[in-house]
């Protein structure tokens, strides 16, 4: 009986311990590109003022476009080179 208390005790004390312990940190999900970068990929959407490429790698990016200039010519499935600085779109050069 004893053994029965002290596993629920214990299972009690790692849950909600866990729970409290993340919800009082901050998390952000966000990430952005704080350095410039540049890479190569495939068009897989553009919606709005962002253009989403998956890169050789098979890892996607969701870049912001400042410029709609910058899309011109661009459409979904063509391959591109990308220069981003701070999250944003410098360049979009198909290749």
């Amino acid at each position: 009986m004893k053994n029965i208390i002290r596993t629920a005790l214990i299972a009690f004390a790692l849950t909600f311990g866990g729970i409290t312990s993340f919800a009082t940190t901050k998390h952000s999900m966000k990430q952005v590109a704080t350095a410039q970068a540049e890479f190569k990929g495939k068009v897989t959407k553009i919606g709005g003022n962002r253009v989403t490429i998956k890169d050789e790698k098979g890892k996607f990016h969701i870049v912001r476009v400042t410029n709609s200039n910058i899309l011109k010519g661009i459409k979904i499935g063509d391959e591109v080179d990308v220069k981003v600085a701070k999250g944003k779109s410098i360049t979009i050069h198909k290749l």
